[in-house]
């Protein structure tokens, strides 16, 4: 089975908020191939790994892509911490990817099951 993994638990992840049925989304940087991947593997259920444990499965529902620059505060915190602001998520990004303007693959998934 193939996992979509995490190294910081995000508003998202925690257990508050994942839950059977819920939906999630998380934010990759483009690549050509790794967008076909993506994109072939729709539909599949996936291991949730938060800093290399299982907490979950979930189903890949969604792939599209966004720039960074396009996201408002609430998708920002719907993704990450619900109190980030545009600002903390620039200088992650920079930190990541070494620019505030980022071409991103968004992948929504439905949370199957919670560990």
């Amino acid at each position: 089975m193939p996992a979509i993994k995490f190294s910081e638990q995000w508003a998202k992840l925690k257990a508050d908020q994942f839950k059977t049925g819920e939906l999630f989304t998380t934010f990759r940087g483009y690549n050509p191939k790794k967008d076909k991947w993506y994109k072939d593997n729709t539909g599949k259920i996936y291991d949730v790994d938060l800093r290399g444990k299982t907490i979950g499965t979930a189903r890949l529902v969604i792939v599209n892509h966004d720039w960074s620059t396009f996201l408002t505060e609430k998708d920002i915190q719907r993704d990450t911490y619900d109190h980030w602001t545009k600002k903390e998520f620039e200088g992650f990004l920079n930190k990541m990817y070494g620019s505030i303007e980022v071409f991103l693959i968004k992948l929504t998934f439905q949370v199957e099951d919670v560990v």
